[in-house]
């Protein structure tokens, strides 16, 4: 009998465009994985988190968040959030290549004031309407 061999499938692996904004500073996780936040404007008006497992990829996103410069982001993760189950968040590691856009078809636009890492802030209505299994962080 012949030995079975796998055969690899070539899946097209997921990748976003959009603009970085909030980098946060390089963090140790409980589990002493290095790791740091943002947020990436994929739409006009559409913010998506964004949690990167590659510290070595910290000055790229923060030099085009301060510059505005759109980024390409291949092999990307796109799990859904733990803040609101209605979006998804984007995560990055080793194998997340990096590219300047050249073009989107929408303009740098400031997250809002009253979002922090792109979290949206709610009123206790929202926050008793938040599906089961949800985080919420509240703030007196």
């Amino acid at each position: 009998m012949s030995a079975s061999k796998k055969i690899k499938i070539d899946e097209e692996k997921p990748s976003i465009s959009g603009y970085i904004q909030n980098v946060s500073p390089i963090r140790t996780s409980r589990t002493n994985s290095r790791y740091f936040n943002a947020v990436v404007q994929t739409e006009r008006n559409e913010f998506n988190r964004v949690a990167c497992f590659d510290s070595g990829k910290h000055s790229v996103l923060v030099d085009a968040s301060s510059t505005q410069t759109p980024l390409k982001l291949f092999d990307v993760q796109l799990v859904p959030s733990r803040l609101d189950a209605s979006k998804s968040e984007v995560l990055l590691n080793h194998k997340t290549k990096v590219e300047v856009c050249r073009r989107l078809n929408f303009n740098f636009k400031k997250l809002p004031d009253e979002d922090k890492d792109g979290e949206k802030v709610k009123n206790l209505a929202d926050v008793q309407a938040t599906p089961e299994h949800n985080k919420v962080i509240t703030c007196i």
